[in-house]
């Protein structure tokens, strides 16, 4: 499916009870984002221009595969784990604020 296709499709479906992550399933699509990441360099440093650059049918392919992926797997919840180390971040530092003492 392009990307054209999949701006053009309408979703259909059920609205699904909200789905709690864990800690470790949130780390586990971090990871996954990171390798997915470490996988699209090769392809794209090493691959793609050994099969003769982005106009080879191929690479066009390769494109598209890669980019569903990110979109039906959200990123790999990006939003999700952005938002719980964000917080993370926050509740570190006000654990190093130090309040203003007069001498």
């Amino acid at each position: 499916m392009t990307r054209q296709a999949i701006r053009k499709s309408t979703i259909t479906g059920d609205v699904l009870s909200p789905v709690t992550l864990t800690a470790s399933e949130l780390g586990g699509l971090r990871h996954a984002h990171e390798l997915f990441g470490e996988l699209r360099g090769l392809l794209c440093e090493a691959i793609v221009p050994a099969l003769g650059g982005a106009s080879h049918p191929i690479n066009a392919r390769l494109y598209d595969l890669l980019s569903e992926v990110v979109f039906h797997s959200g990123n790999f919840g990006y939003r999700h784990w952005r938002d719980a180390e964000q917080k993370a971040g926050e509740q570190w530092r006000k654990g190093r604020e130090v309040s203003y003492v007069s001498r």
